[in-house]
């Protein structure tokens, strides 16, 4: 990966981070991961008020940052269908 060069959901709708709700404990509110820049990490965008908007480090997902696995509307949060 290039210096510089930014993930989105529009350019990695797959990807396993961008585009999902976390839970900070310790915030005790929900952040959405908008985007992942190199080097600098994770964007992380406070739902109930994005104007704050904080810059996590990778390290920090499911250590400090853990999934939100019942709010995260991302298609690959959602369960799968058993046929």
């Amino acid at each position: 990966m290039e210096h510089g060069e930014i993930k989105t959901v529009q350019t990695h709708p797959d990807h396993e981070t961008v585009g999902h709700l976390f839970k900070a404990p310790f915030y005790e509110k929900s952040f959405l991961c908008d985007s992942y820049e190199h080097p600098l990490g994770f964007w992380m965008t406070k739902v109930s008020d994005q104007s704050d908007r904080r810059n996590v480090s990778p390290i920090a997902i499911n250590r400090t940052f853990h999934h939100d696995w019942k709010s995260c509307q991302h298609e690959m949060c959602k369960p799968k269908s058993r046929k």
